[in-house]
Parts: structure tokens; sequence; C-alpha cells
């Protein structure tokens, strides 16, 4: 079992004013790393008769635009594709490759979220989760479990699945007034 568990965001510039070097790095951490450790992995996994398994970690953020997070949108789109297209081609090798899509988890990298700075964990919690349908926010443990479900026998008939564990955040509709 390989899982995938990366990724780096940083608030940043739109777009057009983004410096290609700084996304080159956040390319490379958030999809060549994973995709690197999968390529070694792969040969191992494969000799598993079929209990073979890789998950990757991307987040509902690859799946939608959020304003200032371009970059991290588009990593985290290109893992879920690599993540389908590698379920694809393993198959053939009876190795399962799936995804875990968390919404806001408590971690560290909440902190880097405008408004969060100086804040502790518990207060980020508090005020995240009132606007979650769940009325909280995610905590490791859940992306744990999830990701262990997919790696378990209770799984093995599922490859290219991207499990969605997001406290309900993409039922939702955003709407952003800074564009």
């Amino acid at each position: 079992m390989l899982i995938n568990n990366i990724g780096i965001f940083k608030p940043n510039t739109p777009l057009r004013e983004k410096d290609l070097g700084e996304l080159s790095r956040e390319f490379n951490f958030n999809v060549f790393s994973p995709l690197a450790l999968t390529q070694a992995a792969l040969p191992h996994l494969a000799k598993a008769q079929g209990k073979g398994n890789v998950v990757f970690v991307s987040s509902i953020n690859g799946k939608t635009q959020v304003p200032g997070a371009g970059n991290y949108c588009m990593t985290k789109a290109a893992m879920d594709m690599m993540a389908k297209m590698l379920a694809l081609e393993e198959s053939a090798n009876k190795v399962r490759v799936n995804l875990v899509s968390p919404g806001p988890v408590a971690t560290e990298m909440l902190w880097n979220l405008p408004g969060t700075e100086g804040k502790s964990m518990d207060d980020i919690r508090g005020m995240l989760g009132k606007g979650m349908p769940l009325k909280r926010i995610g905590e490791v443990e859940d992306i744990g479990r999830a990701c262990f479900l997919l790696a378990s026998e209770d799984s093995g008939y599922v490859t290219g699945m991207d499990f969605i564990i997001d406290g309900g955040a993409t039922l939702l509709s955003f709407v952003h007034e800074e564009h």
C-alpha cells in the first residue's frame, strides 16, 4: 500500500501575475513528487497479487475555483487526473488506485488561509466549521480512516474512485465577493 499525502498551499497572486518558477515548484511538489514515489512503488505493488493499491490525498479544491488559490487548484486537478489514469493503466497489473479529496481539515495548512493569522486551531475550527453543513471541519483521523478503507480488502473492487470527504462543503454554493 502507498498513500500519497502531500500538498503545499500558499495563497497567491492571480495566475496572470504568477511567477512560472514558483508555479513549477508547486507542480513539482504537489504532482511530480507523488508520481515519482508511485512509479518507484508500482513494481512492488504489482507483485502483491491483487492486493497492491495506491491512495492519493487530493482536495475538493481540485474540482472548483478558489480565488487566490489558482495554483493549488490546478495542481490538485492534475493529481486527480493522474490518479485516474494510473487506475486505468495499472488495472492490468491488479493494482488499485484511488483518491481521497478532503475539504477543510484541521492541519497547519489552514493557517495559510486569509483571516486565520494568529488564531488558534480551535478558533479556526469554530470559524470554518460554522459554515459547514455538518458544523465542523475535518480532522486528520477522518481522512486517515477513508484512506485505510480504500486500501483495505473491503474496497477490493474499487479503483479510480474519488472519495470526497468534506463535511458537505461541496453541497454548498460558495459565493466569493472578491474577484
